[in-house]
């Protein structure tokens, strides 16, 4: 079969960067199936690249995705990018009824009856899609006029009826690596976007990832192994590993940071992830060093106690505290996420985490208005909780009990004012200190090597920072 896929970019982009990757869902699903159908498809998979070029025209966009006459074009929706693929999902309709839309991703995922009636498609996976893809691949190679539900797979005739859900991929190494198989490119001005796990530790209610997985699932450390090997050789300089929580659990962390820095020699590779700044310890900040990951995002959400026990999530102060000092030393820089619009949040709490990163200079504090996403838990209790909020995308919240629309705006607006001189502040900061310690940890490795050609037992001293 012929198919064509693509992760559509959003109209105005603030940050291109951030955007600009290999879309690695597509690449998922085609290597899957050419594992399982032995290669008896054709894949087109339109990359982020070749999208900029078409400058956001969806009639373009639309040409595109049916130059080689494909007989199903698969898209993967985001809140980001909803419009879009709307817009070229109609249009591609119009231009050539016979072929088949899928749509996944998580923007449709939770809700897919309400995705089908939004968007011209016949499909919605209903969670991960490599097993579901495949079997609507096989079921349509049997019977191309197929129109029904497959598990994990919900069609638009069948909106209300039952759908169940698909098995999962495991091990998941039996999902081969998209880049070395051929099916996405790596360029250096790109980010590499990687994963070492599946599924989320935390049940946090304003989020949506995890949610459908019972437990975590990951790669072998060999298959991380190879897939960061090929990035590097390929001539990636800047890799992102997707794990929601890199540094959970730990030991195993700590093992693929010693791969990491096997691979990255010369610290020339940029590594960034998520992590949870509470079980950072000593240790494992000198191997988040060692293996040349310069960046973390971290998710503090707020302070405030009650806002935290709403939302699920937990908080150890001083622990949090610590892991952020501890990244500090280090030079790898801290992104700190906080929301605006929390249930139990009021405008002193709000400011009160904004001061509990800022005042203790723990990292650069970005903002964000929250958004009820649908099918998280905050949406599920939107009622319950006295939430108003946008029906439509990005989703953002206009009203809870203790904050209205005004409110909620001018704080965002005030603390992203506040943190604007503190981040630059930070980020010169961490430059400086990035740099000092890129060197010492350079030097010890040629320390170890001199000693290594001489003979003599690997030196075991530690990067700590002084």
């Amino acid at each position: 079969m012929r198919i064509a896929y693509t992760t559509l970019l959003p109209r105005e982009i603030e940050d291109a960067h951030r955007f600009l990757r290999p879309p690695l869902t597509a690449g998922y699903l085609a290597a899957y199936a050419d594992k399982h159908r032995r290669g008896r498809d054709e894949h087109d998979i339109v990359d982020t690249i070749e999208l900029e070029d078409l400058n956001a025209d969806s009639k373009r966009i639309t040409r595109r995705m049916l130059k080689n006459d494909p007989q199903i074009v698969a898209l993967s929706v985001y809140v980001w990018n909803h419009f879009e693929v709307a817009d070229v999902c109609r249009q591609i309709r119009a231009v050539n009824p016979s072929v088949k839309i899928v749509i996944g991703g998580p923007e449709i995922a939770f809700t897919p009856a309400q995705g089908l009636k939004n968007f011209e498609a016949d499909w919605a996976c209903t969670g991960e899609g490599e097993l579901p893809f495949l079997d609507l691949l096989n079921t349509l190679e049997r019977d191309p006029s197929y129109s029904a539900s497959l598990p994990g797979m919900l069609h638009r005739r069948n909106l209300n009826g039952i759908c169940p859900p698909a098995p999962l991929a495991n091990p998941l190494d039996d999902i081969p690596c998209p880049y070395s198989e051929g099916y996405l490119r790596i360029d250096a001005d790109t980010v590499a976007d990687l994963e070492t796990t599946r599924g989320c530790p935390y049940r946090c209610r304003f989020c949506l990832y995890g949610k459908t997985l019972e437990s975590l699932r990951f790669f072998a450390l060999e298959r991380v192994r190879a897939d960061v090997t090929y990035a590097i050789e390929e001539g990636a300089t800047s890799i992102y590993l997707m794990d929601p929580t890199f540094n959970y659990p730990r030991n195993r962390c700590r093992k693929i940071c010693g791969i990491l820095e096997e691979l990255n020699t010369n610290l020339e590779i940029e590594f960034a992830t998520e992590v949870r700044a509470e079980i950072i310890d000593e240790d494992l900040a000198d191997a988040f060093l060692r293996a040349g990951i310069k960046s973390v995002e971290i998710g503090l959400q707020s302070s405030s106690r009650e806002t935290l026990k709403l939302m699920q999530r937990g908080l150890g102060t001083n622990h949090f505290i610590k892991g952020c000092r501890l990244l500090y030393e280090r030079g790898i820089r801290a992104e700190i996420g906080m929301i605006v619009g929390l249930p139990g949040d009021d405008e002193e709490s709000i400011r009160r985490t904004a001061g509990f990163v800022l005042d203790r200079n723990l990292g650069e504090l970005n903002v964000y208005r929250l958004q009820v996403l649908p099918g998280s838990e905050y949406h599920k209790l939107a009622s319950s909780l006295g939430l108003k909020y946008d029906s439509r995308p990005p989703y953002f919240i206009h009203e809870t009990p203790t904050l209205n629309d005004d409110q909620i705006s001018s704080l965002v607006e005030e603390l992203e004012e506040s943190a604007d001189e503190s981040n630059r502040v930070y980020e010169k900061v961490i430059k400086g200190i990035a740099s000092k310690t890129k060197r010492k940890e350079k030097s010890r490795r040629k320390r170890e090597l001199a000693a290594f050609a001489a003979g003599k037992p690997k030196l075991m001293q530690q990067p700590r920072v002084s």
